[in-house]
C-alpha cells in the first residue's frame, strides 16, 4: 500500500522497531516527479529525536520508483520509528515501503 500525496508535516509511525545496539541506515522506496522533500527518521513521535534525514529529489517521473538508503545514527534499543515528511507546499512525493534496518554490526533487520 502506498502513502500518496504526502505534504509537509505528514508522517508515518512504525511501532516497536528494534535498533539493537545501534543502526546505521534504513532503505525507503519513494517516487516524485516534482521537487520532492525530505524524510526525517525520528524516535517515538513526529517531534521526537531526529536520528536521520534523507533527501527525496525528482526520481524522473511519477512512476519511477527508487530505493534510497538513508543514514541513521544514535538509535539504540526498541523505539517507535516515525518517518516525518518535510518540504515545500503541495504534494512532495509518494512513499511505498521501508526495509532493511542496518545495525552497526553489519546485520540487517527487515
Amino acid at each position: 500500500m502506498d502513502a500518496t500525496a504526502i505534504e509537509n508535516g505528514d508522517y508515518i509511525e512504525v511501532k516497536g522497531v528494534d535498533f539493537g545496539s545501534g543502526a546505521t541506515a534504513v532503505d525507503v522506496r519513494v517516487v516524485t516527479a516534482g521537487a520532492g522533500g525530505s524524510i526525517e527518521a525520528r524516535l517515538d513521535s513526529q517531534t521526537g529525536t531526529r536520528v536521520g534525514t534523507c533527501a527525496v529529489t525528482n526520481t524522473g517521473g511519477a512512476e519511477t520508483w527508487v530505493t534510497k538508503t538513508c543514514p541513521i545514527s544514535d538509535a539504540t534499543g526498541v523505539h517507535d520509528l516515525c518517518f516525518a515528511f518535510t518540504g515545500g507546499s503541495g504534494n512532495l512525493f509518494n512513499f511505498n515501503w521501508w526495509n532493511s534496518l542496518r545495525r552497526t554490526q553489519g546485520s540487517m533487520v527487515g
